[in-house]
C-alpha cells in the first residue's frame, strides 16, 4: 500500500522540476536522466515524505524508474545515467522502448548484488536502442547473455564498457569491426575468450582493455594501424606471441601494459618509437637478452615495470639519466631479471626503485645516499660488497632522507654496523636488513621512529640484550 501510495504521488508530479532530471523546454519532454548516486532523490523526496515511513533510496528510485517507462513524456529521452544508485535485480525490459537514447549508464550499482540483464531483455535492447552511442554496463550482471549477440549492436556506437559482467565463453570480433568505435573494455570477465585475428584495425579505436580475460594467441600485424590508439592493456590474458613487433609502432600509446602473459622476444630499437608513454608493463613475460638503449625518448613516462623476465646485461645508462628519461618518471621496477654489473645513476625524483634478485654487483653507489625522495628502494638478494665504505661496512647515509618509509637489502653480504643515520628516517615504515653479516649491538636509537612497523634483523651477529631503551615508549608502532 505504501508503494502504491508513492507510485501515485511519484507519477502524477512534474518530473522536469526533479533535481536530475533535464527536459527540452519547448517541448516539455524528458531528454537527460541522471540519477549517479541517487541524487535524483534529493529534492523529488521531500515532497512524499509525508507519505510513507522508512523505504529505501533503491525503493523510491525503482518506482521513478517504471513510471518513466512508461511514460509518454520520456519517449524522447536521449540521456539516462543510473550509475552508482544501489539499484538490484532484473533489468526491465521496457527500458528497450526508450529508443532515442544516445546514452546509457548502468554501471556500479551495488556490486556483486546489483543489476541483471536477461537475453530477452538484452535482445530487446539490441533491436530498438538503434542510436544508442555510449553504453556502460560494468558490474551489471550479464551472465544469462550469449557473447555473440554482442555483433548486434548499433553501428553507431562509440563507448561500450562492459567491465566485470560475468559474461563468458567466446568473443565474436564483430565489434572490433564497428566503425566509430573509440572506447572498449571487456575486462575482468575471466570466462570470456577470444583472439584479436580477424578484425578492422583502422578504426578510430583509442581505448582497448582486455584484462583479466581469456584472450588468447597471438598480435596481428594490423594493429599497428590503430594510429589514436592511447591505451593498450592487455594484463592477466593469454597471448603467446614470439615477437608482438606490431606495438612497437602504437605511437599514439601512453598505456601499454602487457602483466602476464608469455610474450617472448628481444625488446627492439623501435620501442623508442612510442613517444607519448606514461605507463609501461612488461611484467611476467619471457622477454630476454640485453636491454638496449632504447629509453631515452621517453620523456613523460611515470612508471615502467619491467620485473619478471629474463633481461640480462647491464642497463644502459639512458634507464638512469635523467637528462634522458622524464623528471615525471617516479616508478623502475627492475626485479627478478638476469642484469648484471654495477648500478648507475639513478635521478632523485625517483620514488621508488627495484632491482632486487638480480646478478648486480659492486658498490651501491651515491645516489642511495642522498636522494631526498626515494620512499621504497630495493636491493635485496643481490651481491653488494659494500656501501660507500672501503674498510667496514658504512650501510646507508641516509640523513637527508625523511621520505624513505621501506628499505629492503635482505640477502647480500653485508658486513660492519648499522649507520645511526637511520635514525633520521623518520618516515620509515620496514626496514630489512636480513640475512646478511652484520656485527652489532641491538640498534635501539631506532626507537624512536614514530613510524616504525616491522624491524627484520633476522640472521645476522646482533648482540646485547633489548632492555635499557633510553626513551618512554620505545617503538610505538611495532
Amino acid at each position: 500500500m505504501i508503494k502504491q501510495n508513492m507510485k501515485g504521488e511519484f507519477c502524477n508530479s512534474d518530473c522536469c522540476s526533479w533535481n536530475g532530471v533535464t527536459c527540452d523546454q519547448s517541448t516539455g519532454h524528458v531528454i537527460g536522466l541522471d540519477v549517479i548516486s541517487s541524487q535524483l532523490i534529493a529534492k523529488s523526496m521531500s515532497t512524499v515524505a509525508s507519505s510513507f515511513f522508512i523505504i529505501s533510496v533503491a525503493s523510491i528510485l525503482l518506482v521513478m524508474i517504471s513510471c518513466f517507462l512508461k511514460s509518454h513524456q520520456f519517449a524522447k529521452l536521449i540521456h539516462l545515467n543510473l550509475s552508482s544508485s544501489n539499484f538490484s535485480g532484473l533489468v526491465p525490459s521496457e527500458i528497450s522502448h526508450l529508443s532515442k537514447l544516445g546514452s546509457r549508464d548502468l554501471s556500479d550499482n551495488n556490486v556483486g548484488h546489483g543489476l541483471e540483464i536477461g537475453q530477452h531483455c538484452f535482445n530487446k535492447i539490441l533491436q530498438n536502442l538503434t542510436e544508442v552511442r555510449y553504453l556502460l554496463l560494468d558490474n551489471v550482471n550479464m551472465s544469462p547473455v550469449v557473447p555473440s549477440s554482442l555483433v548486434n549492436f548499433s553501428s553507431f556506437l562509440i563507448s561500450l564498457s562492459l567491465s566485470n559482467t560475468q559474461l563468458r565463453h567466446e568473443f565474436l570480433n564483430g565489434v572490433f569491426r564497428l566503425p566509430f568505435l573509440q572506447y572498449l573494455s571487456l575486462s575482468r570477465n575471466g570466462g570470456l575468450i577470444g583472439n584479436l585475428l580477424e578484425s578492422n584495425w583502422s578504426s578510430p579505436l583509442r581505448l582497448l582493455d582486455l584484462s583479466s580475460t581469456k584472450f588468447s594467441g597471438i598480435l596481428p600485424e594490423k594493429i599497428e594501424n590503430l594510429i589514436h590508439l592511447n591505451m593498450l592493456d592487455l594484463s592477466y590474458c593469454k597471448f603467446t606471441d614470439s615477437n608482438p613487433g606490431s606495438l612497437w609502432n602504437l605511437t599514439s600509446i601512453t598505456i601499454l601494459d602487457l602483466t602476464f602473459n608469455n610474450f617472448t622476444g628481444q625488446v627492439p630499437t623501435l620501442l623508442s618509437n612510442l613517444r607519448k608513454p606514461t605507463r609501461l608493463s612488461f611484467v611476467h613475460n619471457s622477454f630476454f637478452g640485453q636491454f638496449l638503449d632504447v629509453l631515452g625518448n621517453l620523456s613523460k613516462v611515470i612508471e615502467i615495470y619491467l620485473f619478471d623476465n629474463n633481461f640480462s646485461g647491464q642497463l644502459p645508462l639512458s634507464a638512469f639519466n635523467l637528462t634522458q628519461i622524464g623528471k615525471a618518471s617516479k616508478f623502475l621496477d627492475l626485479h627478478s631479471n638476469l642484469l648484471q654489473g654495477p648500478l648507475l645513476l639513478l635521478p632523485l625524483s625517483r620514488k621508488c626503485f627495484s632491482v632486487s634478485n638480480n646478478k648486480l654487483t659492486g658498490e651501491t653507489p651515491s645516489w642511495t645516499c642522498g636522494s631526498g625522495t626515494i620512499e621504497y628502494l630495493n636491493l635485496s638478494r643481490r651481491s653488494l660488497q659494500c656501501l660507500g665504505n672501503h674498510d667496514k661496512i658504512f650501510l646507508l647515509d641516509l640523513t637527508m632522507n625523511r621520505a624513505l618509509t621501506t628499505l629492503n637489502l635482505n640477502s647480500n653480504p653485508l658486513e660492519g654496523t648499522l649507520p645511526q643515520s637511520l635514525a633520521k628516517c623518520s618516515s620509515l615504515e620496514v626496514p630489512d636488513v636480513g640475512n646478511n653479516k652484520i656485527n652489532d649491538k641491538f640498534p635501539h636509537w631506532l626507537a624512536t621512529l614514530p613510524k616504525l612497523q616491522v624491524l627484520l634483523l633476522r640472521s645476522n651477529s646482533f648482540q646485547s640484550p633489548i632492555r635499557n631503551l633510553n626513551t618512554r615508549c620505545p617503538f610505538p608502532m611495532l
